[in-house]
């Protein structure tokens, strides 16, 4: 049987709950051991979609007062082999622990992120092979090992999975039980937490309707990425390639891409709400408000090229972080310091890409003492790329 023991809870933890704003929670730490193309390494980083998620939303978690602070809570199986480092980073940047599960007889999910001169990533993990086939738990936790409150008391949460395999969609159904949304809906006292979802892979082939139904069923927020999106609706990213035509042929091709999400969720769940984000990586994104019938163009921040940009690693966890943070606060009338009266889906789409942004200019997750300059510099970076974004009316194919 295995020995569990939880982790202390973080300082953070007590300031969100008194102000009635819960944390945004995400999943899973992987340790990421990086290799350049020129041979570089940098070894024991906090990674993991989870951990990049929570930075990207803590850029936006910020109050002058200090009494509207949401914080961030990372929910994820380690070991007790966790890196101090690793440790260190999420006391330093206030994430909420208690979500942490820790294995006495397993390692932490640890893994080589192998990047090519040509853009590509290989992902080799390093998990002993005895402890490969229960992985999958280590990565998405029994929701029934995380404290209740932490889980009811969100205020958005974010998750990755493959929604082609029945066990993680399975996993998924309950731990959004878990956070008070059931078949039928939010509980009541959760009525407001946003359930933000994006793939960790291409799929291998294409989403069947009754997994296109389960998303757009179960969530406010999908985000798959534009070689994602492609794979999910035409069954293999191999023909992305980029698209063709540069930038507005990787755009083009996701504003078309999003318009056959939108349709295959009017299609499958009768469902006209809801946002379907396609992320293009240094392209921007494309951002699908189904109720009003919008798309959103969002542009990066940083260009192709850019002296800025040093290592893409999570560049996409921290967009979906920003975005979820942002609409969650939106729902509960929560403002940021400096933030237009834009709409709130186009603003989550902007304060993704600065989310993003920051995560670009590091190596694997920034360290924690650039969050408050993070944060004293986003207003100024968003308030640049809002007049570069572009709304049009969503049109869904025939």
């Amino acid at each position: 049987m295995l020995s569990l023991s939880r982790s202390l809870p973080s300082p953070s933890t007590s300031s969100a709950a008194a102000a009635g704003a819960g944390p945004f929670v995400s999943v899973t730490v992987i340790v990421d051991d990086l290799v350049f193309p020129d041979g570089r390494t940098s070894m024991a980083r906090t990674g993991g979609g989870g951990a990049q998620a929570c930075f990207g939303a803590l850029v936006w978690d910020d109050d002058e007062d200090g009494d509207d602070a949401s914080g961030a809570a990372l929910v994820a199986g380690v070991g007790r082999d966790l890196p101090g480092e690793c440790r260190e980073w999420l006391d330093r940047c206030g994430i909420d622990v208690r979500g942490l599960v820790t294995h006495a007889s397993r390692s932490t999910p640890r893994a080589w992120q192998i990047m090519e001169a040509d853009g590509r990533r290989r992902e080799v993990w390093r998990t002993p092979d005895a402890e490969m086939e229960t992985l999958g738990s280590m990565l998405r936790v029994d929701p029934r090992d995380v404290p209740a409150d932490l889980l009811t008391g969100a205020a958005a949460v974010h998750v990755a999975l493959d929604p082609t395999h029945a066990d993680q969609v399975d996993w998924l159904d309950a731990f959004l039980g878990a956070c008070g949304s059931g078949e039928g809906g939010p509980h009541p006292q959760v009525s407001q937490q946003l359930r933000s979802a994006e793939p960790y892979c291409a799929p291998e082939r294409a989403l069947r309707p009754d997994e296109l139904h389960f998303l757009f069923r179960r969530l406010d927020v999908w985000s798959p990425n534009a070689r994602e999106a492609e794979a999910s609706l035409h069954g293999t990213s191999g023909g992305y390639r980029g698209a063709g035509g540069g930038a507005e042929g990787v755009v083009a091709r996701a504003v078309h891409n999003v318009g056959l999400l939108a349709l295959a969720a009017s299609e499958t769940s009768g469902r006209r709400t809801g946002v379907i984000c396609i992320r293009c990586g240094e392209h921007g994104a494309v951002v699908a408000d189904l109720e009003a019938g919008r798309v959103h163009v969002v542009p990066a921040v940083h260009r192709e090229g850019s002296d800025n940009a040093v290592d893409p690693t999570g560049c996409g966890n921290a967009f979906c972080g920003g975005f979820a943070a942002s609409l969650a606060g939106a729902r509960r009338g929560k403002r940021v310091h400096e933030q237009p009266a834009v709409d709130p889906i186009l603003w989550a789409g902007v304060c993704g890409a600065v989310s993003s942004s920051f995560m670009l200019e590091h190596v694997a997750v920034p360290p924690a003492d650039v969050l408050p300059l993070a944060r004293r510099d986003a207003p100024s970076r968003a308030a640049h790329l809002l007049p570069c974004c572009t709304t049009a009316d969503l049109v869904l194919p025939v």
